[in-house]
């Protein structure tokens, strides 16, 4: 009997520490300002998966009904719409957020906006995020001495982890065993910042280009298995399904998430984009945004028969050919409905 390469299931073995670590600024490094992690994290978030999607490998297309009607008016810019429906299978565990209004410094105020995809448990974890994010953050900003603080990179970045990790940890108190792939986007002044962990996606849709902004915080992800492999866990690989499992039973292939999960990491990669029409340099963690772009939020069921790119293109010819706001989203979501997708899904489109 011959037994097919890959057909088994394969311990990925933690790798030998080397003895004298050389630093490398093209990774990760805590020497690293926030700033240039920010930057840093664009780069790998543009890189990510641009060019793949999960199934359905035929060209993603969303036809336009031929009796709908043309609309004229302007959207106005950091509105946003939702769409979601049912994939294949049974469980709703998307949950999401738009334009809750965050107070920072005197008058200033932000917008967030965000996605959430339970897992492991029926929708407990996705709801919980969607019903505290929000209050959460404030509750971190207004707990600082804001006159004191200036507002920069290293501010959000630490307003994001302590808001990750204040959820993961109000979620296990109540007893709860899964969690839930959670992206966020802020807008302030003229910079939007994304927190992501797990596997939620979020997307820039330009006239002309579609850049990805959050890397999926997936274990197909070499550099997202490393943080389970320090921390002693065995990563395996069924037939291409790769997964870690914790104490609690839990199995699955996503790396970080908030929740319940105590060996799970729960600190989120952070990007930004920046208002103006400056070239684009996704390698040196520039990217631009200015009026008429959108930027799209969605679960991982939303890209499972679309790939960024295609993704874009479908936002980007509704757009031109004059279709409203909310009808964009809803063809969209209707299309990957009817797809081989599985996955609930839900779509967070923001005009900018």
């Amino acid at each position: 009997m011959s037994i097919e390469l890959g057909s088994m299931q394969k311990p990925i073995m933690p790798k030998e520490e080397e003895k004298t670590p050389e630093f490398k600024p093209t990774v990760y490094s805590p020497k690293l300002t926030p700033d240039q992690k920010i930057r840093k994290q664009v780069h790998f978030a543009a890189l990510d998966l641009a060019g793949k999607k999960s199934c359905d490998y035929q060209p993603f297309n969303v036809e336009i009904p031929k009796d709908l009607p043309v609309v004229i008016s302007e959207i106005v810019p950091m509105t946003s719409v939702v769409a979601q429906c049912w994939g294949k299978r049974v469980a709703q565990q998307d949950r999401f957020i738009k334009q809750f209004e965050i107070s920072l410094k005197g008058d200033q105020k932000g917008l967030l906006f965000g996605v959430f995809d339970g897992h492991d448990d029926e929708d407990q974890a996705g709801k919980f995020v969607e019903e505290n994010v929000g209050s959460f953050l404030q509750k971190i900003i207004d707990e600082r001495s804001m006159d004191a603080v200036e507002i920069d990179e290293k501010f959000i970045t630490n307003i994001f982890v302590q808001l990750f990790k204040e959820i993961s940890d109000e979620y296990k108190k109540q007893g709860k065993k899964g969690g839930a792939s959670i992206t966020c986007a802020f807008s302030l002044d003229d910079k939007i910042y994304f927190a992501n962990a797990g596997t939620c996606r979020a997307i820039l849709v330009k006239k002309e280009k579609t850049f990805q902004l959050t890397e999926d915080a997936n274990l197909r992800n070499e550099r997202f298995q490393k943080w389970h492999v320090h921390k002693g866990k065995e990563i395996t690989d069924w037939c291409g399904k790769v997964e870690v499992s914790f104490p609690n039973g839990i199995k699955t292939s996503i790396a970080r998430d908030v929740g319940a999960i105590d060996e799970m990491c729960h600190r989120p990669k952070i990007t930004c984009i920046l208002k103006g029409e400056g070239p684009d340099a996704p390698e040196e963690g520039l990217i631009y945004y200015s009026k008429g772009d959108f930027v799209v939020l969605g679960s991982d069921g939303l890209y499972e028969p679309a790939t960024v790119d295609e993704m874009g293109n479908a936002v980007r010819r509704l757009s031109n050919a004059g279709v409203s706001f909310q009808k964009m989203a809803d063809l969209i979501v209707t299309t990957v409905g009817a797809s081989t997708s599985n996955d609930f899904v839900t779509m967070l489109l923001i005009a900018l």
